[in-house]
C-alpha cells in the first residue's frame, strides 16, 4: 500500500456516495455508479478494478424501511439500565419472517423474573419507528455469552457511592455518559464517547504491561484483548473503528506489510459498510470516521510528539464540529481551547477507571472522585460563555474557515 495511494479510502468514500444517493433514489445511485466507473475507465484504468469494489455495500444494502408492528429475533449487544440495543437477525412483518441485519434501540423496564443480559438471544414484539423499537414484550433465552462481561463490569462499579463519579468512570471506558449537559455546553462531550483516544490509551497500557512477552505473542495478546474490549463498549461505531484500526495496523506490521494508516481506515470503513451499510446514517459513525481522518493526517504530518499531544485532540474536535452543528444545531468555540487540557485529564480518568475495575480499591475511588469533581467544577465555569445556537449556516462557515486554516497549517509544516 503506497503512502500516496490510499485506494481503500477512495473505495470507502465512493461507497458512502453511492449508498447515500441510492437511498434517496435508486436509479440516481445506479447512474452515479456508471458515471464514476466510466470516468475511471478512461482516466484511471488501473484503479477501476479497485473502485468496482465500492458497489459491494450497495448490493448488500437493504432498502426496506420497516415501520409498524413487528417481531424481531436477535441478540442484545448493549445495555445501560433499561436501555438496550439489539442486533436483529430476522424480522416478522406482513405475515412472514425476513432475514434482516440491523441495530435497533429500545427501552424495556417491565417487570420480569429473568433479567435481560448482554449477549442474550431475544424475541421482541413491539412497534418499530425508524431505528427505535417501542418494545411491548421481550422473551429471552438465558444463554451464556462473552458479551455478559459488560454486566459483570457494571456490577463492579456499583460500590461507588457518588452517582456522577460512577457515571463518568464507567463512561470513560464503556461510553454512554448519562449526565451530559456540562460537557455538551462546552463542546467537549465527544471526549466521553469511546473513540480512538480512549482505545489508544488502553493500547498504551497493554503495551507497557505485556512488555515481557516477545513481539509476536505481545501483538496477539493485545489484539485479542482489544477485540474483547468491544464487548464493554456495546460495539459502538467509534470503538469498532478505533479497535479495528489498531488491530489492523498490528496485523499488517506483523506480516511485514508497509502500512499507511489512512488507507487502513478506508479498508475498515469499507468492511463496516459491507457488514452494516446503514451505519453511514449513524451520527456516531460519521463523527468517528471524520475525527479519525483528521487525527491520522495530523499524526502523519507532525513529527514532534509534544506538539501531537496538543494538536491531535484539536484535530479530533475539528473533525466532529460539522456534525455537531448539523445534528445538534450548536457550536461551543471554547471547546477548541479546553479540549487539549481535558484530554489529559480524561487520560488520567481512563487509567484510574481501569484500575478500579480490576482492583476495586477505595484509594483509587477517592483519587478519582477528587479529580472528577474538580474537573466538573472547572468545566462548569466555561458553561457561562456564549454558544452559537440555531445558527447552522453561520456556524458551518466558521467551521470551514477553521478547517481550511488548519489544513494550511499542516501543509506549511510538511513543506
Amino acid at each position: 500500500m503506497h503512502k500516496k495511494e490510499p485506494l481503500f479510502l477512495y473505495i470507502f468514500l465512493t461507497s458512502i456516495l453511492l449508498i447515500t444517493i441510492s437511498k434517496i433514489n435508486l436509479t440516481a445511485g445506479i447512474l452515479t455508479a456508471v458515471i464514476i466507473f466510466t470516468i475511471f475507465m478512461f482516466f484511471f484504468k488501473k484503479k477501476t478494478v479497485y473502485l468496482l469494489l465500492a458497489i459491494i455495500p450497495l448490493i448488500t444494502m437493504n432498502y426496506t424501511v420497516f415501520q409498524g408492528d413487528v417481531a424481531i429475533l436477535g441478540k442484545i449487544i448493549d445495555k445501560k439500565y433499561s436501555n438496550y440495543k439489539v442486533l436483529s437477525e430476522k424480522i416478522y412483518i406482513n405475515d412472514r419472517w425476513e432475514s434482516h441485519r440491523e441495530i435497533y434501540s429500545f427501552n424495556y423496564n417491565k417487570f420480569s423474573v429473568e433479567t435481560i443480559k448482554n449477549g442474550n438471544n431475544v424475541y421482541i414484539n413491539g412497534y418499530l419507528n425508524n431505528n427505535y423499537l417501542k418494545a411491548e414484550y421481550v422473551a429471552m433465552s438465558d444463554n451464556n455469552s462473552f458479551l455478559q462481561i459488560k454486566d459483570k463490569a457494571i456490577i463492579r462499579y456499583q460500590n461507588i457511592e457518588d452517582y456522577t463519579v460512577r457515571d463518568i468512570m464507567m463512561s470513560s471506558i464503556m461510553g454512554g455518559l448519562t449526565n451530559k449537559e456540562t460537557f455538551k455546553k462546552t463542546g467537549t462531550l465527544h471526549l466521553f464517547a469511546v473513540s480512538g483516544f480512549h482505545v489508544f490509551i488502553i493500547f498504551g497500557i497493554l503495551k507497557y504491561l505485556l512488555f515481557p512477552f516477545n513481539y509476536k505473542i505481545k501483538n496477539i495478546l493485545i489484539s485479542l484483548i482489544m477485540v474483547s474490549y468491544l464487548a464493554l463498549t456495546g460495539f459502538s461505531p467509534s470503538s469498532v473503528r478505533a479497535v479495528s484500526l489498531i488491530v489492523g495496523i498490528i496485523l499488517f506490521k506483523s506480516l511485514g506489510i508497509n502500512v499507511y494508516s489512512i488507507n487502513i481506515l478506508g479498508l475498515i470503513g469499507f468492511v463496516n459498510l459491507i457488514i452494516l451499510p446503514s451505519s453511514i446514517y449513524n451520527v456516531g459513525f460519521q463523527m468517528s470516521y471524520s475525527a479519525a481522518f483528521m487525527i491520522l493526517i495530523t499524526n502523519e504530518t507532525i513529527k514532534s510528539e509534544k506538539l501531537k499531544v496538543v494538536l491531535i485532540p484539536l484535530a479530533s474536535f475539528i473533525g466532529i464540529m460539522p456534525f455537531s452543528i448539523i445534528y445538534f444545531e450548536q457550536l461551543a468555540p471554547i471547546g477548541m481551547l479546553i479540549t487539549p487540557f481535558l484530554s489529559i485529564i480524561m487520560g488520567c480518568i481512563i487509567f484510574l477507571s481501569l484500575l478500579y475495575l480490576l482492583l476495586q480499591n477505595r484509594t483509587i475511588e477517592v483519587i478519582s472522585t477528587a479529580l472528577i469533581t474538580g474537573t466538573i467544577a472547572v468545566t462548569e465555569v466555561f458553561t457561562k460563555l456564549p454558544m452559537l445556537e440555531n445558527l447552522t449556516f453561520f456556524s458551518l462557515i466558521i467551521w470551514s474557515v477553521i478547517f481550511s486554516v488548519y489544513l494550511l497549517f499542516l501543509n506549511k509544516i510538511e513543506e
